[in-house]
């Protein structure tokens, strides 16, 4: 049996602040969604903005329906839907009977649509609504109500000698470690058990009761090694709270796009650099195309362009073909970074569909972000 669930004016509780919230970094909503793909179970969400959901959920869907983007970045519209410029100009004023929708399963590029005015009568009898509130009434089951005292909390009355200190404590070694995981490069949770001196069994408990005290959660990377994998755990934003009151603040973003694209613009800087190139972030190439990143060889002038891929395989499709449609690929290598290796295969599969001589993919690196990683 398969079930639909439509959840209406649901932002509030989709909210990526909910997943901020929460220990371990994923709040309820999320995780019923994404359990409920085992279970046959679908989910429609009608919110009121795009950009503002949890990042779990919409990397997660399938099919997303854009009626009004007025408010939403245009950099996030690019990013997400795979839409160019005037594309995303025409999202920010649609009309009533005007949606855009992107399933990549059917088609490889947002589409633009339109549905006629749904034929809605303005009011009904008096007769077809009692018989409406009749039918209501007869499923409703009632129960008496809780006693007022069921929502008082108990009072307990301590002296000054026995009253606990506010707040969750912080493991032994705590606040070293979430120093440790925002200063310097980005770390796998080995390297920072070596930092700290800790062994892997004392550094795996103090991850876990950081993670379920909210201050941290760990995203798993692929390494594209057999049972390979890299851990690399993020500060959450009470985790940040925490730091900042022992004056460590949150330095200024290199990309606009999500946590794990920020550590793959970390990595490709410090690498970068390691190798004597010029680093810059959100390179405008013209032609309606802006990559993520770019490194200039200040010796011969030779360029690599990278463009990190963590959501949306239609982006990046997207921006192969246009950079191959510039002058400036006829100097420059194009390089893919890739969160895992499902990514990878999904960008091939579809560019053998749109190019099927394979002249593209042989004109493109595609990497894991976890080669840029000292695992």
């Amino acid at each position: 049996m398969n079930v639909l669930i439509c959840a209406d004016d649901i932002t509030a509780s989709v909210h990526r602040q909910r997943d901020i919230e929460t220990p371990g970094g994923v709040g309820p909503f999320p995780e019923i969604t994404i359990m409920g793909h085992a279970l046959g179970i679908g989910v429609i969400l009608l919110v009121h903005s795009l950009s503002a959901i949890s990042d779990i959920i919409r990397q997660n869907v399938e099919t997303i329906i854009i009626l009004g983007a007025a408010g939403e970045d245009a950099r996030f519209l690019y990013n997400i839907l795979g839409v160019n410029q005037p594309q995303v100009q025409k999202l920010r004023i649609l009309q009533r009977g005007e949606f855009a929708i992107l399933n990549l399963r059917i088609w490889p590029k947002c589409v633009y649509a339109t549905f006629s005015k749904p034929q809605i009568p303005d009011s009904c009898s008096e007769d077809i609504r009692k018989i409406a509130v009749a039918r209501f009434f007869r499923q409703v089951r009632t129960m008496a109500p809780a006693p007022l005292s069921a929502f008082i909390p108990s009072v307990t009355v301590s002296t000054p000698e026995k009253q606990q200190p506010v707040g969750p404590r912080l493991p032994d070694k705590g606040m070293e470690y979430l120093i440790c995981v925002v200063t310097g490069n980005p770390k796998t949770l080995t390297k920072i058990y070596e930092q700290l001196g800790l062994t892997k069994a004392t550094g795996s408990k103090i991850t876990q009761t950081l993670a379920d005290l909210g201050y941290i959660c760990v995203h798993i990377f692929s390494t594209g090694k057999r049972g390979g994998q890299a851990n690399i755990p993020q500060v959450t934003e009470p985790g940040w709270d925490l730091l900042r009151s022992k004056g460590i603040s949150k330095p200024p973003p290199r990309t606009t796009g999500d946590w794990e694209h920020e550590v793959a613009a970390q990595l490709l800087e410090v690498c970068g650099k390691k190798l004597r190139y010029n680093v810059s972030f959100e390179v405008d190439l013209g032609g309606g195309l802006r990559v993520d990143a770019q490194w200039l060889d200040p010796r011969n002038g030779q360029r690599l362009i990278y463009n990190i891929g963590i959501s949306k395989t239609a982006r990046e499709i997207s921006s192969i073909v246009k950079f191959f449609k510039l002058s400036a690929s006829q100097n420059a290598k194009f390089i893919l970074v890739v969160r895992d290796t499902q990514f990878s295969r999904d960008v091939e599969d579809k560019l053998k569909i749109i190019d099927p001589s394979g002249f593209l993919r042989s004109r493109i690196e595609i990497k894991l972000l976890a080669d840029y990683l000292d695992i």
